[in-house]
């Protein structure tokens, strides 16, 4: 996935390939991973490459990664 193998040894499932992404994970819409606490953002996700999609992404990934640290940190269900 996009030039590493990193994302699939962590168990991530690859999305299908598009005319414009051929190599992106599976994530949500809050581009978490169908591993858990494994979000994937940017060119890695499914959303058009380009800098600001990857910005856009990413912002979203880490408001995600926060939410999830805080619902683990406080013992409250997931989603």
């Amino acid at each position: 996935y996009q030039r590493s193998g990193l994302a699939g040894q962590l168990g991530a499932e690859p999305a299908e390939p598009t005319p414009v992404v051929a190599d992106a994970v599976q994530v949500d819409p809050m581009f978490r991973t169908g591993v858990p606490g494994l979000f994937a953002a940017g060119d890695l996700s499914t959303e058009m490459p380009s800098v600001a999609a990857a910005v856009a992404a990413g912002s979203k990934a880490a408001a995600a990664v926060v939410q999830s640290l805080l619902l683990e940190a406080y013992s409250l269900p997931s989603r």
